[in-house]
This record gives structure tokens, C-alpha cells and sequence, in this order.
């Protein structure tokens, strides 16, 4: 059994301001390593693999890249994997592409994920840059007539919430969600049919070690796959495990 950590998420950003790894970036470091421990325990397989947010290739360099590797890799982990955000756009359209009819729903440039939930909170989140928060979203078509409006069931209410997963800059570049980009990523290192560039090793498992801040975004990630009308996308889903810290 083969068990691919990520064991921190990088803000290239932030590593730049601040000449290094932050002290989150440690901590889900130190938690993944005692992970490592239990995987050698069992006798499983690991290895570890690295997202770092370049802000849609505003920030990328190959020479950052290459200090954030030498960076982790100097807190004893040995990555299989250290990639840029934005090199994963190119899968972004597939996992799109793949989605049921239902779940989306497209307004000129941008493309949403159109759910229903009882989670009010969704809408308080900017999850892509440059277009409207979700907020806005929300406050704007909830005016509208058709069923997006909060609908009383009981003592709960639910509601039906658009959330951005791409869009259009005006230079014509396409502009994915962290959320999509997420989705992608996990798909990637899973080694999926049409998310992967050539042959590489297939985890069993999925473990995320991840700030507690990013619960929202994991859990549209983990939206995206499920609603997805292809079986193969859908079943990675039961792959992907996380701890919070």
C-alpha cells in the first residue's frame, strides 16, 4: 500500500516575504512526519507531494521552486512531487468538462458550481481572484426568481448557492478556483486517466496535512469530484483523507 503525504501548503508569497518556510509550514511538517511514523509502522509505502500557490503564475520562478524543495527537504522529507498551482490548469478544463450538466451553470466568462446546501457560511469567501465574492454572488441572485433563494424545510434551511470555479480576465487568460485547482491536484497525484502527463506511481491513499483554514475550500474540492458524472473521478474521492492542524 502506497500513501502520498502532502505535508504542507506553500503561499510562494509568503515564502518570498519571508525568506522561508512559516511557522504553520513547520508545524504540518512535524504532524506529517509522525504520519510517516505510523505508515512505516503498518509496513505501507509513502511519499511525500507539495502544491506551492503561485497566485495564477503571477510569482512563479523555477529558482523559487527550487528553494521551497530545498527549504521542505531540509525538515527531513524527501518530495516525490513539488509543483506550482498554476501547472495544474491544464488539467482544470477536464475535470470541467466532466462534470454533470446540473452542476454548473455558466454566466458569460465565468463558470460556477451550482450546489445546494444548508452551509450559509459558504458565501462569506473570496474563492477566485478577480471576480465577485460569493458574497456578492449571493446577494445578487437571490433576487432572482427561480428556486436560489433560502427555501424553509422544518427548523433548517437550505440554500442554493453559486459558487465561481472559472473565469475570464481581460486579457482572455482563463482564471480557475483554488478549489478546482484542489480538485485537480488530487486527481493528479492519484494518477488518473486524464490528469496525469505520463506513466507514474498509483497511491492507494491520499493524506493532506492542511491548516484548519482551509476547510471550505477542501470540502468544495471534495464537491467538485463527487458531482462529476465520470465513475473513475467519483471513486477518488474514497482516497483522500486529511488531518487539520
Amino acid at each position: 500500500m502506497l500513501i502520498d503525504i502532502e505535508p504542507c501548503h506553500i503561499y510562494l508569497r509568503s515564502f518570498k516575504e519571508q525568506g522561508g518556510l512559516t511557522e504553520g509550514d513547520i508545524v504540518s511538517i512535524d504532524r506529517a512526519q509522525q504520519r510517516e511514523k505510523d505508515c512505516v509502522a503498518n509496513k505501507h509505502g509513502f511519499q511525500y507531494s507539495v502544491m506551492v500557490d503561485d497566485e495564477e503564475g503571477n510569482y512563479s520562478h523555477d529558482q523559487d521552486l527550487k528553494l521551497i524543495g530545498t527549504a521542505i527537504e531540509g525538515q527531513g522529507v524527501a518530495l516525490a512531487r513539488l509543483v506550482y498551482e498554476s501547472s495544474l490548469a491544464r488539467f482544470a478544463e477536464t475535470l470541467l468538462a466532466s462534470m454533470r450538466p446540473n452542476a454548473l451553470t455558466s454566466d458569460q466568462d465565468h463558470v460556477y458550481l451550482n450546489i445546494a446546501t444548508d452551509d450559509r457560511l459558504l458565501w462569506a469567501d473570496e474563492n477566485l481572484r478577480q471576480i465577485k465574492s460569493i458574497k456578492r454572488i449571493f446577494l445578487e441572485t437571490v433576487q432572482n426568481p427561480d428556486p436560489i433563494s433560502p427555501q424553509q424545510d422544518g427548523d433548517r434551511h437550505s440554500s442554493r448557492f453559486w459558487i465561481p470555479l472559472r473565469s475570464i480576465d481581460p486579457t482572455g487568460a482563463r482564471i480557475y478556483s483554488c478549489s478546482l485547482l484542489t480538485a485537480t491536484w488530487y486527481l493528479h497525484r492519484l494518477g488518473v486517466e486524464g490528469f496525469v502527463d505520463q506513466a507514474q506511481p498509483r497511491p492507494n491513499e491520499l493524506l493532506n496535512i492542511l491548516p484548519r483554514k482551509y476547510l471550505k475550500t477542501e470540502g468544495i474540492a471534495l464537491d467538485i469530484l463527487n458531482l462529476s458524472s465520470r465513475t473513475r473521478i467519483r471513486k477518488a474521492r474514497k482516497k483522500i483523507n486529511y488531518v487539520f492542524v
